[in-house]
């Protein structure tokens, strides 16, 4: 089958390391991750925190417990995204075998710190529960303002482990990647570029401008420039 031309193409830097949303650490590898995986919340093109998977949460009065509404989304192969998903997910992204670089962004949560650093063995102690399929509830150690921020962040988006455990650590290639995001996985060149396609299945596709994006892995600067003033590249990060 023929590949479309790209509708935007930016240079993105070094090649990604991985596209694990929980393990990414780079900026080239985050702002990929950041287009194939949501979060409860999002932000929109002025930076604001807006809903994501969750369309709605309540604060309870002490500023500790948030209790998040998920919206009837879907994973790109057409299966339920629940809070149990964000439960056993969040549970990986502690997990010390993970080794997060940023899993201290859970550690406002109660015992997620003693969980990440294996001083704590039994998950159920962390503040986090799914009392059903579409509600899923956090308990915060004391008040934190910016928590709705870091659950925008790519280390506490969920991820689908029914692909982590049938692939190994090959579930990050195209074909074989599932993903909650605006974007799909549909080519990854080692030293070239990295492909994406607009998730038919996203929640929001509607708002999604492009149908095709190309992030090509490049960091000379004169070349980038070259490509840039040809119109070969709309944007250089």
């Amino acid at each position: 089958m023929k590949v479309p031309p790209a509708d935007f193409t930016f240079v993105n830097g070094a090649e990604p390391e991985t596209l694990d949303p929980h393990t990414v650490v780079g900026q080239p590898d985050i702002r990929i991750a950041q287009e194939l995986f949501e979060g409860l919340t999002a932000r929109n093109g002025k930076g604001e925190i807006v809903p994501g998977i969750a369309e709605r949460w309540e604060l309870s009065p002490d500023r500790r417990v948030y209790t998040f509404h998920l919206r009837d989304a879907v994973w790109s192969n057409g299966a339920p995204l629940t809070a149990r998903d964000f439960l056993a997910s969040w549970k990986r992204a502690l997990d010390p075998k993970t080794a997060s670089e940023y899993a201290y962004q859970y550690f406002y949560i109660v015992n997620a710190e003693a969980y990440s650093e294996g001083k704590m063995a039994d998950f159920n102690r962390v503040g986090v529960e799914a009392p059903d399929d579409r509600t899923f509830r956090v308990t915060l150690s004391a008040p934190t303002p910016f928590f709705l921020d870091l659950c925008a962040t790519t280390t506490m988006a969920p991820v689908y482990l029914p692909a982590l455990q049938r692939w190994g650590d090959d579930w990050i290639k195209p074909g074989k990647m599932v993903n909650d995001g605006a974007y799909l996985l549909a080519d990854w060149r080692i030293n070239d570029r990295v492909s994406l396609l607009k998730n038919p299945r996203y929640w929001n596709a509607k708002a999604v401008s492009f149908n095709r994006i190309d992030a090509l892995a490049l960091t000379a600067a004169t070349t980038a420039f070259n490509l840039f003033h040809s119109g070969m590249a709309d944007l250089i990060l």
